[in-house]
This record gives C-alpha cells, sequence and structure tokens, in this order.
C-alpha cells in the first residue's frame, strides 16, 4: 500500500475525531540495533511498537515505513504519546565490539577479539501538531517526516517547537565500546580498505601488508 492510500485510510477513521493531534512516531536507532543484536530483535522492536499502538489508539494510526508510523489522538488525549514512548523503552546488556581474523604475507594465521560489557537502549521519536481537518494531514505529514530526525528520544514534542540542529545523534549504546580496530600482527591501525559494509571489513594493513577481516557487533 502506497502513502497516498494510508494516508486515505486514515483520513477516513479521524474525520469524526477532528481537531485533534497528528504525530509521527521514529524508532530511533534501529540500525545499530540490528548491528548489534540482528534483524529479528528489531523486527520484534517494530511488532511490539506496533502492538502497543494498537492498544492505545485503536485504528488511529498506520505504519508508513519499516520503523515509522502516523498516528492521530483527540485534544485531550495527547498525554498517550508519554505513555506510549514509556512503554517502549528497554535497556539490555550485551557484550559488544569486533573481532579478527587476518592471514600475514607468509600465511601465518591470527585471530583477536575485543568485546566490552555496555547497554543497548531502546527508544523513540515522537513530534506532533494540531490539526483542524483532513485537508492538514498530507502537508503535516510531509513536515513531521522531514524533520523527525531532529527531534529528541523519548519526548513527545511539538513540532513547532525550536530545536537545536548541531546535536550529536543520539546512539543506542550506553557505555564504552573497545578502542579502534587495530591488525593483530603489528598493532598498526591504518589499513586500505578494501571492501565494507555495516558489519563487516576487509582490508590491508599498512604496516605489515597482513590481510584483514573484520567483523563488528
Amino acid at each position: 500500500m502506497n502513502r497516498d492510500q494510508l494516508i486515505a485510510e486514515l483520513k477516513l477513521c479521524i474525520e469524526p475525531l477532528l481537531p485533534g493531534y497528528l504525530a509521527v512516531f521514529d524508532l530511533a536507532d534501529t540500525k545499530r540495533r540490528n548491528l548489534y543484536l540482528g534483524h529479528e530483535e528489531v523486527d520484534t522492536d517494530i511488532l511490539e511498537f506496533d502492538t502497543l499502538l494498537k492498544a492505545h489508539l485503536g485504528e488511529a494510526f498506520k505504519r508508513i515505513g519499516g520503523d515509522r508510523w502516523i498516528a492521530f489522538v483527540t485534544e485531550n488525549q495527547l498525554n498517550v504519546f508519554d505513555r506510549l514512548i514509556l512503554a517502549y523503552q528497554r535497556e539490555v546488556p550485551i557484550s559488544a565490539g569486533w573481532e579478527c581474523r587476518a592471514i600475514a604475507p607468509n600465511g601465518t594465521l591470527a585471530h583477536i577479539h575485543k568485546k566490552n560489557d555496555v547497554f543497548l537502549s531502546r527508544a523513540v521519536r515522537c513530534a506532533y501538531l494540531r490539526i483542524q481537518n483532513t485537508n492538514e494531514v498530507a502537508t503535516g505529514l510531509n513536515d513531521l517526516v522531514e524533520k523527525i530526525w531532529h527531534f529528541p528520544i523519548n519526548s513527545a514534542t511539538p513540532l513547532r517547537q525550536e530545536l537545536t540542529f548541531n546535536q550529536p545523534k543520539w546512539k543506542c549504546i550506553i557505555g564504552n565500546l573497545p578502542g579502534t580496530e587495530f591488525c593483530p600482527f603489528c598493532k598498526s591501525t591504518e589499513f586500505e580498505w578494501l571492501e565494507g559494509t555495516d558489519d563487516t571489513a576487509y582490508g590491508i594493513c599498512k604496516g605489515c601488508r597482513a590481510e584483514a577481516d573484520f567483523v563488528y557487533g
């Protein structure tokens, strides 16, 4: 179902309830959670938040992306946003960092891993605005989606509130991860990176020319 269809369905649902508040919810830092916990855990996050919305809002919400929803509440339901945010929050202990398998030019193999105990936090962003009629839904949604990245986590924030855009991006990790990856043979931190994704990297050590495969998580 495309966004136009979702908006049309939402309009039909909320029209008898207007005026009220349109909101966008965005699960924060899911890409990093996917890296450390795996996609199945993030799928569970999405399902749990969708279930929370259903329990609190009935049909007055639509999922508009992998980890993003549009929702509506009446004027006397505004505190529902805070209850949803509180219900979703969670911290879990994990061991996270990186490991490296390397082969030296003479064929010697090495395997090291660097992991620290940290906590992984689950959080959501919420931005909202007041609308008078269904004609304001599409424009309001576009504004909310465009700006949601700049909003603080775990706080229902009016869209018109002045934001500080130079704040560092929030990360779900609480604690200190191991330091920069290094070569198991010569300890150099300088590599010629040849391949890489979010959770892996392959390169040649500039110090001793060993081939190094890194896995992060």
